[in-house]
């Protein structure tokens, strides 16, 4: 009867959620938080928990630094060549930049959701519920979380293109494509956080994968529409990537056009919201 009693408390600790070693990331950091900014420091909390996890895995630094990195570089060196050759025009770099960036923004958000997956099976993000605060604090604040992670891509797939010879303009002008890519880096942590809730197993979190490879390759950032075939404009003028490299060189210019911003908040726009109202209302239905 002893030994069944010590077996039980041995077990008790397993079943709550695991300190971060740091009181700033812990649940009495959140239940002190004065009442009307509990759930902001609650969100915030948990996304630093993430933040700080995930600066100690060398396989989400290398996807989030090196990857958006090699991927410019590669681009770069493999295909300008033959798109000027064929177009007669130079590369857009910037424009390239930022298809690679949001390309890397939304592959790392699939590889992040399919852990999520697997969080979900061991339990891990039941027990963090049981911390102080409304349930929907840790869902936003891992989309908090992803959306800094995948931001990261825009500064850095715009460094490796400056250094292949890209013209941004001013800075003023870069300021106001990053601001472009935080809003895309948003709706990216979003649609991650929302796939590593609804999908049953890790190769599902992923399967939005091919859309992305393909909508890197059928847009004008790529290739000016006219070396696409005919039957393929169609696609290229309705590709995410197109919207977001059309916005883009007009932020550069200075100049926005009404009709490529709505076409840039119909993708990336509706694709945060219809992930967030996901998200939340996952967190309703657990609350």
């Amino acid at each position: 009867m002893m030994q069944t009693t010590s077996t039980s408390q041995n077990m008790q600790p397993l079943m709550q959620p695991q300190p971060s070693g740091d009181p700033r990331y812990s649940a009495a950091a959140i239940a002190a938080a004065p009442g009307l900014t509990a759930w902001p420091v609650a969100v915030w909390i948990h996304a630093a928990r993430m933040l700080r996890r995930w600066s100690r895995s060398t396989t989400i630094l290398i996807s989030s630094v090196a990857m958006p990195a090699m991927m410019m570089a590669v681009v770069v060196i493999m295909f300008r060549g033959m798109i000027e050759q064929f177009s007669g025009k130079p590369m857009d770099l910037p424009g390239m930049s930022v298809m690679i960036a949001v390309t890397a923004m939304l592959s790392g958000a699939l590889t992040n959701a399919g852990s999520t997956v697997r969080e979900r099976h061991e339990g891990l993000t039941d027990r963090v519920q049981t911390f102080p605060g409304r349930p929907s604090a840790s869902y936003i604040g891992r989309i908090l979380a992803e959306s800094i992670r995948s931001f990261i891509a825009a500064p850095i797939a715009m460094i490796v293109a400056l250094m292949f010879g890209a013209d941004f303009g001013s800075p003023i002008a870069a300021l106001r494509v990053l601001l472009v890519m935080l809003l895309t880096a948003i709706a990216s942590g979003a649609f991650g956080v929302m796939m590593g809730y609804l999908a049953e197993t890790p190769q599902g979190a992923v399967s939005a994968a091919p859309l992305i490879m393909a909508a890197m390759f059928f847009n004008t950032a790529m290739m000016p529409r006219d070396l696409y075939a005919p039957a393929l404009r169609p696609i290229v003028d309705a590709s995410p990537m197109t919207a977001l490299a059309e916005l883009a060189q007009e932020a550069i210019a200075g100049r926005i056009n009404a009709s490529h911003i709505g076409m840039f908040a119909l993708w990336f726009g509706g694709l945060g919201v219809i992930s967030i109202v996901v998200v939340t209302l996952k967190a309703r239905r657990r609350s």
